[in-house]
């Protein structure tokens, strides 16, 4: 206005008029059909020297008057844009949500089809063997219904805070706060979970066969349906460089100020290994995964540094660091999550209960130590005693024990039966001509 940037700002802009045609100006053109969510219609809009009323902003943190004159109660551009767009958050959250949800799905109909279908024996045995008692099935399921317990705790906490933050008068102090809390999160939660879902639903279409493929036993359409999760509200990769971002902040005040945020406390406490090593024991969980973050976050900082004394493009030099920060970020998530659910775990009264959760976290740790690349890559297991065949077989242990407790965690989720997939009740082609009376057959 009048030669000032004031930033970006929100407008209603009427597309057609009454008789229903595009206003001079207006280009509109559909997107055409989709992978998945073709019940959603998606479309394109060019403007072209199109006016509006001054009426159609947008005015709840910033307004113009009839006199022309900018207001606002805020003290820069970017804090109107980033209240403005603060909505969007929400999105992000939600996305985490769903994903979790859509897990909880596919894991329950698909470990429920493995405890019916029935594949294969020994010579020795005249009845085939259940798809839930072979080891390998158990690997492809297991490390996927602990990490949906894992993250489903944390995500609580997100949506709490989330909650919280919209009751709050944007103009208190703690709100902007609280929003870029909740930025940071929902920046690492929403890729987390929705890559997550993304393998556990592939993971769960694959352990039922061709009754996966079948659109009525649910997996297959919720795999098209959630595939756009991982580009809804912002690429994931993305996302995670803009936590990246504000944990490098935080060490860096931390390294300057002697200011620990807490997202970055742990820092203060030099832990020692725990000795000698239980792969069950959760305190080596937690230190295994201290030490996986301040490795990352320090081989980051030194990687920045290089980077930028070698190139005077600081844009450059951030790209170059993107593939170890983008591991920091994942770390920091697993770290945040894992010390959520063993907090959740020691408020449980119930001792069956406690334990099974507890066999949950045991899992979701120990698979991050045998598969993450971070893990793999910069630390030698040997240091802390530990054999790959010992972990292996720890695994394989801890998920024979699941399978004990499997249906009871499946219970958990508490999704009414109508809404997984007809095989989780029934065999082969029974399932598509008796899905109105699953729930009398449960």
């Amino acid at each position: 206005m009048f030669g000032e940037d004031k930033g970006v700002h929100m407008f209603i802009v009427a597309l057609r008029n009454q008789n229903g045609k595009l206003y001079k100006g207006v280009t509109v053109s559909d997107c055409g059909a989709k992978f998945g969510l073709n019940a959603i219609d998606n479309g394109r809009m060019w403007f072209d020297n199109v006016k509006i009323p001054r009426e159609m902003l947008l005015n709840k943190y910033a307004d113009v008057t009839k006199d022309g004159e900018y207001v606002t109660q805020f003290d820069s551009a970017q804090r109107v844009f980033t209240t403005s767009i603060g909505s969007l958050v929400g999105g992000r959250v939600t996305i985490s949500k769903i994903s979790l949800q859509c897990m909880k799905v596919g894991l329950e109909t698909a470990i429920r089809y493995s405890y019916q279908r029935r594949q294969f024996s020994s010579p020795s045995s005249q009845m085939e063997n259940k798809l839930i008692d072979y080891p390998i099935h158990q690997r492809r399921l297991f490390p996927y219904l602990a990490s949906t317990y894992v993250f489903n705790e944390i995500s609580y906490s997100i949506i709490a805070e989330y909650r919280e933050f919209l009751e709050l008068d944007p103009s208190d102090p703690k709100s902007e706060i609280m929003s870029k809390n909740i930025h940071f999160l929902s920046s690492l939660a929403k890729p987390l979970c929705s890559w997550e879902m993304a393998k556990s639903l592939r993971s769960c279409r694959e352990c039922c066969g061709g009754q996966g493929i079948g659109s009525v036993n649910r997996i297959a359409v919720l795999i098209q349906d959630t595939e756009s999760f991982l580009t809804f509200e912002g690429d994931n990769y993305i996302l995670l460089q803009q936590a990246t971002r504000q944990i490098l902040k935080d060490y860096h005040i931390f390294k300057t100020q002697s200011m620990c945020s807490d997202r970055i406390s742990f820092l203060n406490n030099s832990k020692k290994m725990p000795s000698p090593v239980d792969l069950l024991d959760k305190n080596f969980h937690i230190w295994a995964f201290e030490q996986r973050e301040r490795l990352l976050l320090n081989k980051s900082v030194e990687l920045i540094t290089i980077s930028l004394t070698e190139s005077t493009d600081a844009f450059e030099a951030w790209n170059k660091c993107v593939p170890l920060t983008t591991e920091l970020a994942i770390s920091h998530f697993e770290r945040e999550a894992l010390v959520h659910y063993y907090q959740a775990i020691d408020r449980v009264e119930i001792p069956e209960i406690r334990e099974g959760l507890t066999m949950l976290g045991q899992l979701f740790a120990l698979w991050r130590l045998h598969e993450s690349p971070s893990f793999l890559r910069y630390f030698n297991y040997k240091d802390w005693n530990i054999g790959t065949y010992q972990l292996n077989q720890t695994i394989e242990r801890l998920c024979n024990s699941i399978k004990l407790v499997s249906i009871d965690l499946l219970e958990g989720f508490g999704i009414p039966p109508h809404l997984l997939g007809p095989i989780a009740f029934y065999q082969n082609g029974e399932a598509y001509f008796a899905k109105d009376n699953m729930e009398n057959h449960q």
